[in-house]
């Protein structure tokens, strides 16, 4: 069998060759062969993932619009050295992660990559925003030149393995994938049997 016919093993609801390699968060469909003009609607778990998201980003716009009036333009908090060694800790694991993945070449390194480029930036934002005097000066230099591109960094760092990956799957054995008989309410998705 050749590499073009493994991959396009079983038929779709309106007779198509698809591939389905799995049933992961997209349902066992593969994004690159079904697109949105394809009539195609989601898997009812990925529709429920993504209506919890909107749902959550619809309820943010409100609660930040009431902090934007409702906090107080100072505070005395407690335990400020505590939130703030314990936010910089978070940071160094992340990066720590990020450097022993990348020099691993590990394709885990996406996931500590993303996390360290979110800290890094919100680390960025929070000390600008809290800062004054002098030490805002401070807090903007460090952030245009370490936190933010440190952040740029880990972006492209997962990007690259992102990228690694995909180019990884295309050099893998061929897949095929047969109907699955034995599960009487997945009868409609296949499996996978790899070819040898």
């Amino acid at each position: 069998m050749d590499a073009a016919s493994a991959l396009r093993i079983g038929r779709n609801s309106s007779g198509r060759d698809e591939m389905r390699p799995g049933r992961g968060l997209n349902g066992g469909m593969d994004r690159r062969r079904v697109s949105r003009r394809s009539g195609r609607r989601l898997p009812p778990r990925v529709r429920r993932i993504a209506t919890c998201y909107a749902i959550g980003a619809v309820l943010l716009v409100g609660w930040v619009v009431y902090l934007g009036s409702a906090l107080p333009q100072q505070s005395v908090v407690e335990h400020w050295n505590v939130a703030w060694v314990g936010f910089d800790v978070l940071v160094v694991v992340a990066l720590t992660f990020t450097a022993v993945l990348a020099w691993r070449r590990d394709r885990h390194v996406v996931m500590p990559a993303i996390a360290t480029a979110t800290l890094l930036v919100a680390d960025a934002w929070m000390d600008v925003t809290m800062s004054s005097g002098r030490d805002l000066v401070a807090s903007i230099v460090l952030a245009l030149c370490v936190e933010l591109p440190l952040a740029a960094l880990s972006i492209l760092v997962a990007a690259a393995a992102l990228g690694d990956l995909s180019r990884n799957r295309s050099a893998r054995p061929r897949v095929a994938v047969a109907p699955r008989a034995d599960d009487d309410r997945d009868r409609g998705h296949e499996r996978e049997i790899r070819s040898a």
